[in-house]
């Protein structure tokens, strides 16, 4: 219990500060977005990657068929 308590107000505290300064709480919202656009840039980044991987994969696969027949 005690290292629930340890927990909460690690991260209650700092939110108590930061809504006690407009300021603070202005920047904290600005670098929440950040983090969530460079969340959704990472996701498309993957997806991209996957998708060309997987384009290379049936690129390379199709090489080999046109090798092994040219070899014929």
């Amino acid at each position: 219990m005690l290292d629930e308590l340890n927990h909460m107000t690690r991260l209650e505290y700092p939110r108590m500060l930061m809504y006690q300064n407009p300021e603070l709480a202005h920047a904290q919202h600005a670098q929440l977005q950040k983090i969530e656009q460079l969340k959704e840039r990472r996701s498309a980044l993957q997806h991209y990657k996957r998708v060309l991987d997987e384009n290379l994969q049936k690129t390379a696969g199709m090489r080999l068929v046109l090798i092994l027949i040219a070899d014929r």
